[in-house]
């Protein structure tokens, strides 16, 4: 599904938008050093950066990124968390002069791709989108 803006931005000010309404904090360029869940509930939090502090909060949402290695989630174990083999992330290509640009939406199960001169090569689901 896309916005009819087809900015990428709009899905996220909807997501900030969300977010403040529901009195979510978000702290930017922000590092969690420490995190302790109590016995209470809720977790206890040693953060470092622009918004060094340390807090208690009642829910915690983790948002890591992309680290490519399992190792790199270690501390998610350690806090009880089951964690599954990471695989690679999405990505796309723009293919402005492709047929496949009238096709936006169209997805497909299975499939393999290799970009040609290259090593590099996909096999599983695909979605044509607005760029090809």
């Amino acid at each position: 599904m896309f916005p009819t803006t087809d900015s990428s931005e709009t899905i996220a000010q909807c997501l900030l938008d969300a977010a403040q309404r529901a009195g979510v904090r978000i702290l930017q360029q922000t590092n969690a050093e420490e995190i302790a869940p109590q016995s209470g509930g809720g977790f206890h939090l040693r953060l470092t950066g622009a918004q060094a502090q340390e807090m208690q909060v009642a829910r915690l949402l983790i948002a890591t990124g992309g680290a490519p290695k399992s190792e790199s989630y270690q501390w998610l174990r350690q806090l009880g968390h089951t964690v599954a083999e990471p695989v690679p992330s999405l990505f796309t290509f723009n293919v402005p002069e492709s047929p496949l640009r009238e096709l936006p939406g169209v997805s497909v199960p299975n499939v393999r791709v290799r970009v040609a001169g290259e090593k590099l090569e996909y096999e599983g689901p695909i979605l044509v989108t607005h760029w090809g």
